[in-house]
């Protein structure tokens, strides 16, 4: 799924057709802690991957 993603971040697919073949199917929670500065840089990472996205689609 997450090459999908990408796939869909480099303009090879709309995000529109992937989400019609989405459907979810179990989800599971999991809890990790992790020092501040860590939690900033992984938010900073997803932040600006989503942003990437968001521009593309």
């Amino acid at each position: 799924m997450e090459q999908l993603d990408e796939f869909v971040s480099m303009g090879f697919l709309r995000k529109k057709e992937l989400d019609q073949f989405r459907k979810i199917v179990d989800v599971q929670l999991r809890f990790v802690l992790i020092e501040r500065d860590a939690e900033r840089k992984m938010f900073e990472f997803f932040h600006n991957r989503s942003q990437r996205i968001t521009r593309i689609c």
